[in-house]
């Protein structure tokens, strides 16, 4: 008799325990937040969602996807009609810059359709300053996150984390004001190729600080609406670009690159003042004029296109 009571109140619990587990997935919405960790299901679909980029890229998406399940966290919501998970970092151990990808504007970075047992599914990885920020499953898979076997029926790139093309001023409208002359002037050279999303200049701003060194205005001001520019001949480069070469002990740091110069500031340097550097003979020479002026006067020398 106590063996039938024993089983009968292991039983009740099982059911219990079961009915809340349901409950809980069943919430529409209701987060939880925990330790990063990949379903077999998303495991597959994250490989084909790096499959779909260069060999560099790739290889910085893994170490960012690595970073997240070793050191971040993760929020998952549920719900009928679309699964979510967004991803965070480790405020103590913050991710590297060098894994990070040019792309700072909140977007859906690639779709994979893909079905299982014939229901189609759709999965969005989106980014934000330049991570991937997590992704949405519709509708949500539920016990079908333990699968791994699925059939993929489409997959696309919906905007590249590697740069933002806008192909004309009336797109670019969006991010330049219509009264600057300096962008204006930009934006209409035939040579143009690639605008980048604006980045984050809160790491610049402090090197700076810690360098004592002082950039143009007009510089600083097209960092805030762009994080550099590409042209057939030359670019003019930003936040990133900037980070990874602005070395204290270097006797100049370029901000812009021309078929034969260089155009920068010395570290250290609290004026801001202009130096170009001749490529061959690797040489300074001050620049008398401002930032804007000295650009629009060697536009011609960013090439023009074949």
């Amino acid at each position: 008799m106590l063996a039938y009571i024993a089983i009968y109140i292991v039983l009740v619990l099982a059911i219990g325990l079961s009915a809340r587990l349901a409950y809980k997935h069943m919430q529409p919405g209701r987060p939880q937040f925990q330790k990063t960790s990949y379903a077999p299901l998303e495991r597959r679909l994250l490989r084909e969602f790096t499959a779909m980029f260069d060999a560099p890229m790739r290889t910085r998406m893994r170490k960012q996807l690595q970073y997240f399940r070793k050191r971040g966290k993760s929020w998952r919501s549920y719900g009928e009609e679309e699964y979510h998970l967004e991803l965070y970092e480790n405020e103590d151990l913050p991710m590297e810059d060098r894994f990070c990808f040019p792309l700072t504007a909140e977007a859906p970075l690639a779709r994979i359709v893909f079905e299982i047992s014939g229901k189609e599914y759709r999965m969005t990885v989106h980014g934000y300053n330049g991570r991937i920020w997590g992704w949405s499953i519709a509708p949500d898979p539920g016990t079908d996150l333990r699968r791994r076997k699925i059939h993929i029926s489409a997959k696309s790139i919906i905007h590249h984390p590697e740069q933002v093309k806008l192909d004309s001023t009336q797109e670019l409208e969006v991010f330049f004001r219509e009264d600057d002359s300096l962008l204006s002037a930009l934006l209409e050279s035939p040579s143009i190729r690639e605008v980048r999303a604006p980045g984050n200049l809160d790491r610049l701003l402090q090197r700076l600080n810690r360098t004592n060194t002082r950039l143009p205005d007009e510089f600083l001001e097209l960092l805030r609406i762009t994080d550099g520019m590409t042209f057939v001949d030359g670019k003019i480069n930003g936040c990133r670009t900037l980070l990874r070469i602005m070395n204290r002990d270097a006797e100049f740091w370029p901000l812009a690159e021309f078929r034969n110069e260089l155009l920068g500031v010395r570290p250290g340097d609290a004026h801001g003042r202009l130096y170009s550097m001749n490529k061959e003979e690797r040489r300074l020479k001050r620049i008398n004029g401002g930032f804007k002026e000295t650009i629009i006067s060697r536009l011609d020398t960013f090439g023009m296109p074949l």
